[in-house]
């Protein structure tokens, strides 16, 4: 198991491996050690990701359910007002905003989170948009 590789406490294993998230932070930390992230960098991660872990179980998000947007949201809503941070907030939270990006990005590579779909109304005037910004406007590709 790749937890075993970071963390020796068996009461540390215990709650990381929890419902709901505890199926795949074993799989989330083998993908991190593949990618060269140190051990400490890899605990602070985990860290993190257990109190999303925690927020879920309160939410009562079920076993085997994909993430989604919302939940990750909702999550970054309630976590400033019952933190403890050494430091500044804002840098506290940035590296929250780093780990749930890492975490993500893994889940979204194992296909087990919904990214957001666009609303099929707001389509047709960003399509539209656009191509005023292109005729009209002559703005270039990458200012698009």
């Amino acid at each position: 198991m790749g937890m075993e590789q970071v963390y020796s406490c068996l009461l540390t294993l215990k709650k990381l491996r929890r419902a709901p998230l505890g199926m795949v932070l074993d799989d989330f930390c083998v993908w991190l050690l593949k990618r060269g992230f140190h051990r400490q960098t890899i605990r602070k991660h985990l860290s993190i990701i257990s109190h999303l872990n925690q927020h879920l179980g309160r939410q009562g998000i079920a076993i085997g359910r994909h993430l989604s947007p919302k939940d990750i949201d909702s999550f970054s809503e309630m976590y400033p007002s019952w933190c403890r941070h050494r430091g500044t907030l804002e840098a506290h939270l940035l590296r929250v905003r780093h780990s749930l990006n890492r975490f993500v990005e893994f889940l979204s590579t194992e296909g087990l989170f919904e990214p957001l779909l666009q609303d099929e109304i707001y389509n047709s005037l960003l399509t539209a948009y656009l191509e005023w910004m292109q005729s009209y406007q002559h703005a270039a590709a990458g200012t698009l």
